[in-house]
């Protein structure tokens, strides 16, 4: 794991962007305010249509990943100053000399905590990529495969947002209302794995679950050759008749 204060170039923050530093949070806050991001991976053809798998929203942090990263992400976020942001890099060893990669960036302006996310779960089989993602946490390994998925007091910070940092165009991010989200939380989390109802992924606000986003999905997957005029008409009727 790495966890490190970070400054963009110099000249590259204006004013209105600079951060609200340092600040400090209670582990136990950054814990529920990390618990509360959801992500979800992009609808995938292959595993959709010949695997039948369905994505579903789910935490992007682990309980293992919260439990290392609040304590760190709190010394750093107390002693960041306004131009800085604690960037960070989670890896865990899937198997076979395989490792995922989940990389970003934690700040925080007025009462909002921002979550940024380069990497998730990003699959890295080589020194060379997992040495590239350690310097540069804010800049994705490859193309992004998921979406934040935003839940209660949460919205979704994207490169076309005024207040999105310039150097790290290629994550996407989460803002939370942190002081309404601590006041909502039921309290301790529940044993490892369990979700609290604040923390609870909001599936019913995943775009890409909803019908109208997997009509249009077949739609495209059918202009790109993909999948027949048949088999786009029954996947269609099938997808009509589960809803």
């Amino acid at each position: 794991m790495v966890v490190r204060l970070d400054r963009p170039r110099p000249g590259s923050v204006t004013e209105a962007q600079a951060n609200s530093h340092p600040i400090d949070f209670a582990e136990q806050d950054l814990a529920v305010l990390l618990r509360s991001v959801a992500v979800q991976k992009a609808l995938d053809f292959f595993r959709y249509y010949f695997l039948r798998q369905d994505p579903k929203p789910e935490r992007a942090f682990l309980d293992e990943d919260v439990a290392m990263l609040a304590p760190h992400l709190r010394t750093g976020l107390a002693a960041a100053r306004p131009e800085e942001s604690v960037v960070f890099v989670l890896s865990r060893a899937r198997g076979e000399g395989v490792s995922e990669v989940t990389s970003g960036a934690v700040f925080v302006r007025g009462e909002r905590l921002c979550v940024l996310l380069a990497n998730w779960r990003v699959p890295v089989t080589t020194s060379r990529k997992m040495h590239r993602a350690r310097e540069r946490p804010l800049v994705s390994l490859g193309e992004p495969d998921f979406t934040i998925v935003p839940g209660p007091h949460h919205t979704v910070l994207g490169p076309q947002d005024p207040g999105f940092p310039a150097w790290a165009a290629g994550a996407k991010g989460v803002t939370v209302a942190y002081r309404p989200m601590l006041a909502a939380s039921p309290g301790p989390p529940g044993p490892s794995g369990a979700q609290t109802p604040a923390t609870q992924p909001p599936s019913a606000a995943a775009p890409p679950s909803s019908l109208d986003a997997k009509l249009r999905q077949l739609k495209v997957w059918k202009e790109q050759g993909l999948i027949t005029e048949q088999e786009h008409q029954e996947q269609k009727r099938k997808l009509l008749e589960s809803f």
